[in-house]
């Protein structure tokens, strides 16, 4: 009897495997592959990969404790390279665009002048206790200033710019409220002239001249009527 069920199972491995023998392993080989796929799959999310170079700010998971999807668990900082994010008023935001040059300013650090672009804007508004602004992102470019994350800046970008033009202080410049015309106070032979002017570029110390005025007029208000104005007027 051993010896003729030793001679089955030689004839047996003689002629091969059959073809139910074949699906049973290849269903285990399939089990075992698909385990061996979900353990990798676990081993991956106990891994939090970085991805990119920097240094860890913060931790915000503790070993043993629930973690939530609201906070992350790291915090990681490049000190490489720094973005601001500023708030511009609706009315100004149109005239924002990818590219523009900016200068900031840093309250901890006032000496440090630092230069950047808009590198994007926001396509949706923020309401903040009725003001609507848009969040601009500007990316600044490499400096020696001590930076760091979080700290208060002030940005001003440049929408437009003009080279090799006649500046005028806006203290000097009055519009006629009735024909929108804009005059210039200028001294001329020791007399005070309201000059017509055509404006340009304007910010909240120069108006750009295009015509009226030339290099080396002579800016000046009679204060005197301008004190008059003001308190007779009520303006």
């Amino acid at each position: 009897a051993a010896m003729e069920q030793a001679q089955a199972a030689l004839d047996k491995l003689k002629n091969g495997p059959s073809a139910e023998d074949l699906q049973i392993a290849q269903l285990q080989v399939d089990q075992a592959q698909a385990a061996l796929e979900q353990a990798q799959h676990d081993l991956a999310g106990t891994e939090i990969v970085a991805p990119f170079d920097g240094i860890v700010g913060a931790v915000n998971i503790q070993m043993g404790q629930l973690t939530s999807s609201a906070l992350p668990a790291l915090i990681l900082v490049d000190m490489r390279r720094f973005h601001l994010n500023v708030a511009v008023d609706e009315v100004d935001v149109a005239r924002v665009v990818a590219g523009q040059a900016a200068t900031v300013t840093l309250d901890a650090l006032p000496e440090a002048l630092l230069s950047g672009s808009v590198e994007k804007i926001a396509p949706s508004a923020t309401n903040n206790q009725g003001l609507v602004s848009y969040v601009v992102r500007l990316r600044l470019d490499p400096a020696e200033a001590p930076l760091r994350g979080g700290m208060t800046a002030t940005a001003e970008i440049v929408v437009a710019e003009a080279r090799d033009v006649v500046l005028a202080p806006n203290w000097a410049i009055r519009r006629d409220r009735t024909t929108g015309k804009a005059y210039a106070g200028v001294l001329r032979s020791g007399q005070i002239e309201d000059v017509l002017v055509e404006l340009g570029l304007r910010n909240e110390t120069y108006s750009e001249v295009r015509s009226g005025l030339k290099a080396g007029d002579v800016a000046a208000v009679d204060t005197r009527r301008e004190q008059f104005r003001l308190i007779g007027g009520g303006q």
